[in-house]
Formats: structure tokens, C-alpha cells, sequence
């Protein structure tokens, strides 16, 4: 079984990757595959970025433990309203900062 690594650094920091994220796709995909894989976890999660956006699975991973944390610290606020400012302060406060090191981008 793939084991859960600690959090990756500069994951998504390459011209591929960089690429995809700009173009939006991969925010796109964030939210439906956080809920398709929401009671499968980040493997689930991480799977789904790739297929779906070309992503690279390190880079994937990131946004898969970011769906997880945002998840785990703020789903009572950001199942209300995922795009309101009280999930989105949440998982500011909560997962922004971890998300930001294993991405490598700001």
C-alpha cells in the first residue's frame, strides 16, 4: 500500500505543472475531486488530480492533502459555502501555509 509521505517541498515548482495551474484547470478539478474521493482519501484524491488535469503526481498530492485538511479543520464552514469567506478564512488559517511549502508556489 503507498504509504502517506510527510509533506512534499516545491511539488508543483516546474514549468509543467506551473503550466496546468495557471491555466485553471487544476483548480477546476480540485473541488470535484475532493468530493468524488471525499470518504477515500488522499490516495483517491491525488489519482483524480492526475488523470484529470495532467498534473504531476507530487503536485497532486499537495492539492489532495490540502482537499484533506480543508476537510478535517473546516467541513461544518465550507460545506455551508465553499467559495464564503468563513471556509475560506478557515482553510487560510489552517492549511494555506503547508500547502504553499509542498507546491513551492505562492
Amino acid at each position: 500500500a503507498f504509504v502517506q509521505q510527510k509533506i512534499a517541498e516545491g511539488a508543483c515548482a516546474n514549468e509543467a505543472d506551473i503550466e496546468l495551474i495557471e491555466s485553471g484547470a487544476v483548480d477546476e478539478h480540485a473541488n470535484s475531486c475532493g468530493m468524488q474521493c471525499v470518504l477515500n482519501g488522499t490516495d483517491c484524491t491525488t489519482a483524480c488530480m492526475t488523470e484529470a488535469t495532467g498534473v504531476s503526481e507530487e503536485c497532486a498530492g499537495c492539492y489532495a492533502q490540502m482537499i484533506a485538511c480543508s476537510a478535517q479543520n473546516c467541513a461544518t464552514l465550507c460545506f455551508a459555502d465553499s467559495e464564503g469567506e468563513a471556509c475560506r478564512g478557515c482553510v487560510d488559517e489552517n492549511c494555506n501555509a503547508d500547502f504553499e511549502v509542498c507546491t513551492g508556489l505562492e
